[in-house]
């Protein structure tokens, strides 16, 4: 194992504990059920760059892909959370909730689906696997960095 995947357990370990502390306390605060389902963004996210480190060729394209699509939903849930904090009841209406996230599930769906973000990944053993983008790639980029 070497310090990129031990640093990526001592971080997944660390959110899987904060989950659990904050498991009691989702049932009385909206707010705090909707950090950890940010916190589990992070954990999906943490966990998808491990394996995607650590797996075969033909396990690596959908690693790759499945990093990406968590790594969209991180920003979508701190929005969430930073529009209910500090208030406790849950204070978005319904077409809020959609139009914030037709862009992120736009953007999965075309990861998951089709070869226009992540286009394939180029496994070489005994380095690190490089994904390869395709053409709307700076799209994704332009989401993220928004």
């Amino acid at each position: 194992m070497d310090t990129p995947d031990f640093i990526l357990i001592i971080v997944l370990v660390a959110n899987l504990a904060l989950e659990l502390l904050l498991l009691e306390r989702a049932k009385k605060s909206s707010s705090v059920g909707v950090f950890i389902i940010s916190v589990w963004t992070l954990i999906i996210w943490t966990l998808s760059i491990f394996l995607y480190r650590n797996v075969g060729a033909e396990q690596a394209l959908l690693w790759g892909r499945i990093l990406y699509i968590s790594a969209l939903l991180i920003p979508l849930t701190f929005l969430y959370f930073a529009l209910l904090f500090p208030s406790n009841p849950f204070t978005l209406s319904r077409k809020k909730v959609v139009l914030i996230a037709i862009p992120t599930m736009t953007l999965a769906l075309l990861i998951a689906f089709t070869d226009s973000i992540v286009r394939g990944v180029a496994v070489h053993p005994g380095q690190e696997n490089i994904l390869r983008f395709g053409s709307l790639y700076p799209l994704y980029i332009l989401y993220i960095s928004g």
